[in-house]
């Protein structure tokens, strides 16, 4: 199945299946990352579904994790493939970034006997493969409007005013209960919370803090829609503020999920 044909049966689907296509500029990040061009059909499968997507399960898909694998695939292989995906466990999905031809997927199994080999599909076949699964549980598929992207904001500094000042730039941002419940643990980690409101929104935030840490780390989680996440995502102008004043972000992505 070409993936023109897959972009158009997806639309049989449409409420029931999340795709995101990234931007220009994450796909020469991605780039930049690999230090190589994607094959043409692999960067305009990100271009038109993306990686934030429910689709074809097993993928990449956040930017950070593309890596050139040096120091994991066998020796003089690393500059051959590029890891696109897994089969479910802790074995790579890789494709060719050296004959753009092959569109065959390979499989390096790291505890197996270190070969690089063909699973006898290329990636073609994979769209016709998701195309089938779709059509065989589309009645089981779980609505749109019942999924979130998921996230995790961790934020290191030593004052919980930085953050608040940072996002009350760009939001409306208060703290709804001042950090405090300290509690230690065996480590001697001491963890204590409090709330914020973002955008009228109440949420748990948490503090963590240990003797031989440079600077404690507040976190908290946050949702939003599929449609806030493909339109005007929440969560990518909350990091960019937070960036952008000169906060230490790690954004922990939990992909899309289903709202319990």
């Amino acid at each position: 199945m070409t993936l023109q044909e897959f972009a158009m049966s997806l639309k049989e689907f449409d409420s029931k299946v999340v795709i995101s296509p990234i931007k220009e500029s994450e796909a020469r990040e991605i780039e930049r990352r690999l230090n190589r061009k994607l094959p043409q059909y692999y960067r305009e499968f990100l271009m038109t579904i993306g990686l934030k997507q429910d689709v074809i399960f097993g993928l990449i898909d956040k930017v950070g994790d593309f890596d050139p694998l040096f120091d994991f695939l066998p020796k003089g292989q690393a500059k051959k493939y590029f890891r696109f995906g897994d089969n479910g466990g802790e074995d790579y999905w890789l494709l060719r970034s050296d004959d753009f031809s092959d569109h065959s997927i390979y499989e390096y199994e790291y505890y197996g006997d270190g070969k690089i080999k063909s699973i006898g599909k290329t990636f073609e076949d994979l769209l016709g493969e998701s195309y089938s699964f779709l059509k065989m549980n589309k009645d089981s598929l779980v609505a749109n409007s019942k999924k979130v992207r998921a996230v995790q904001f961790s934020i290191d500094t030593n004052n919980l005013d930085q953050i608040i000042q940072s996002l009350t730039n760009e939001f409306r941002c208060s703290v709804a209960r001042e950090v405090g419940n300290m509690e230690v643990s065996s480590a001697g980690v001491i963890t204590s919370n409090g709330t914020i409101v973002l955008e009228g929104v109440e949420t748990l935030i948490k503090k963590q803090e240990y003797r031989d840490w440079e600077t404690a780390s507040y976190y908290f989680n946050w949702n939003e829609s599929v449609d806030e996440m493909n339109a005007n995502s929440l969560i990518e102008r909350v990091e960019a503020r937070l960036r952008n004043d000169g906060l230490k972000v790690t954004l922990i992505d939990y992909g899309i999920r289903v709202l319990e």
